[in-house]
C-alpha cells in the first residue's frame, strides 16, 4: 500500500481492516457500496455509449456523477480529503470533465440521428 498517495483501494482495505468496530463495519461497506456504485454506473455509461444508446448513457453518467458527489460529500463530511495530509488531486476534476463530455457527445449523437433520419425520409 502507498502511504503518501493511497487510492480509493487502499482506503477501503484501511477501512475493513481496522479495529474500530463502527469503521470496519458500518462506514467500509459504505463506502465499498459507493466506490463500487461508481464504477458499475461509468462501466455502464462506457457500455451504453459504445453501443450509441444515447439516453441510457446520459442516465447512467448522471447516476455515476451523483455517486461520485456522494462519496465526495462523505469523505468531506468526515474530514478524510481535504485534510492536512491528502488533498483532493486531480482526479476529482478530470471525473467532471468526462461527466461534461460524455453528456455533450451523448446529446450530439440524438441530434446526429434525428438529422440522419430526416435526410434518409426525404430520400
Amino acid at each position: 500500500m502507498n502511504a503518501i498517495n493511497p487510492s480509493m483501494v487502499d482506503f477501503i482495505r484501511i477501512y475493513m481492516s481496522s479495529d474500530i468496530e463502527f469503521v470496519a463495519g458500518g462506514q467500509a461497506y459504505l463506502t465499498l457500496g459507493i466506490t463500487a456504485a461508481i464504477g458499475v454506473f461509468a462501466l455502464l455509461a462506457f457500455l451504453f455509449a459504445m453501443l450509441r444508446k444515447p439516453i441510457a448513457a446520459m442516465v447512467f453518467d448522471v447516476m455515476s456523477m451523483l455517486a461520485f458527489a456522494l462519496q465526495n460529500y462523505d469523505f468531506s463530511d468526515r474530514g478524510v480529503v481535504p485534510s492536512d495530509t491528502f488533498a483532493w488531486g486531480w482526479g476529482m476534476y478530470l471525473y467532471v470533465v468526462a461527466f461534461i463530455l460524455t453528456v455533450v457527445c451523448a446529446i450530439w449523437t440524438m441530434i446526429d440521428r434525428r438529422r440522419m433520419r430526416k435526410q434518409a425520409a426525404a430520400a
